[in-house]
């Protein structure tokens, strides 16, 4: 079946979207090759990852292809607002962008330790090779695909490395802080269709990351992961944890610069859900969580 909304990559269709992050990040959109690459992805990765707007968006629309939030969408939001998305509209978004820049793109799914396809990330087709960009994941910079070496970089705040193994046929993306390496994802070196995109987006909505709150992304403190209550900020120099249950919308605003009513909104969301689902069920919080899979 044909995708609803994922419309193919045409420039006139996604040039609003285009224009203003060409503008708000003062690239030239005429520029190629891999140093503008670097570029671009350096400066996307500005949008941060957060599901506060798709947890407002659900409750806003009841077709779930409405629930998508598309490129011109998302540049608006994060121009206005400082708002990102999570990986499904964040690698649209970057595919699109990089498709009507010239670059070779597509999308791929990634399974995680919480389920297959629930990640998504974009391979860039490059005359020296294919790299990764992940902008869900908060990288930075392409990666490279090699299945003959494992392929690493160092930022200031950690270390990411990318191993292919032959026995699966996936490339294995792990994070590492100091003496800490974590296995996060892997993922097949084959296009995903709009089509299944499509499917695996509208699944995402029942997940158990819409059953709290949760942001991401690199900054100069480190890396920031707030998820529930609780902000973690990791570097080679360390991690610290906080409970920041008291102080959760004012803790987005100073890490990540959202305005507090967007954090207000999300959490009414999830605590009328939560208590429409306990009123049904009967059960705590754990249930609740366990009911997003």
């Amino acid at each position: 079946m044909p995708t609803r909304v994922l419309q193919p990559a045409r420039s006139d269709i996604w040039q609003e979207a285009n224009d203003l992050f060409f503008k708000h990040f003062r690239l030239d959109p005429s520029a190629r090759g891999p140093l503008f690459l670097q570029q671009l992805v350096s400066s996307f990765g500005r949008l941060p990852y957060e599901n506060l707007s798709k947890i407002i968006r659900s409750r806003e629309e009841k077709d779930p292809v409405d629930w998508f939030r598309l490129p011109a969408e998302v540049m608006k939001d994060h121009v206005e607002h400082r708002l990102g998305g999570t990986c499904f509209s964040l690698t649209f978004f970057l595919e699109r962008l990089l498709i009507c820049t010239g670059f070779n793109c597509y999308k791929v799914m990634a399974h995680m330790r919480a389920g297959e396809n629930i990640h998504c990330a974009a391979i860039v087709r490059l005359p020296e090779g294919d790299v990764l960009i992940d902008p869900g994941y908060g990288l930075n910079r392409p990666v490279a695909l090699s299945k003959d070496r494992p392929v690493r970089f160092v930022s200031r705040h950690g270390g990411v490395e990318l191993v292919f193994d032959p026995e699966d046929e996936r490339f294995h993306l792990f994070t590492y802080m100091a003496q800490e390496r974590k296995w996060r994802y892997c993922f097949t070196n084959e296009p995903v269709s709009d089509e299944e995109f499509e499917r695996h987006w509208i699944a995402s909505f029942s997940k158990s990351s819409m059953s709290n709150v949760c942001l991401y992304r690199a900054s100069h403190h480190g890396h920031l992961y707030l998820r529930k209550n609780h902000l973690r900020i990791t570097s080679f120099r360390g991690q610290r944890k906080e409970n920041v249950r008291e102080s959760l919308d004012k803790t987005v605003e100073t890490y990540f610069g959202i305005a507090p009513h967007w954090v207000e909104e999300a959490r009414g969301i999830l605590a009328e859900r939560r208590a429409a689902w306990q009123k049904r069920n009967g059960e705590n919080d754990s249930s609740w969580e366990g009911a997003f899979s």
